[in-house]
């Protein structure tokens, strides 16, 4: 009995880390600059499109 537990509470952990959120809108999800890229986030008076972003090489 105490081995079906473990199990179902590994399993359980196991799809809460697996879980992919399509439509993600936490800041988190949104890519960030580096060292090499700057992102521009627009606001939606600026943007063109579906695309809420614009990637920027740095030199």
């Amino acid at each position: 009995m105490t081995r079906m537990i473990t199990l179902c509470l590994f399993a359980a952990l196991l799809s809460a880390c697996a879980s992919h959120k399509d439509n993600c809108e936490d800041m988190s999800c949104r890519p960030q600059s580096d060292n090499h890229h700057l992102v521009i986030w627009w606001p939606s008076s600026m943007r063109e499109g579906d695309q809420n972003y614009s990637t920027m090489p740095v030199r």
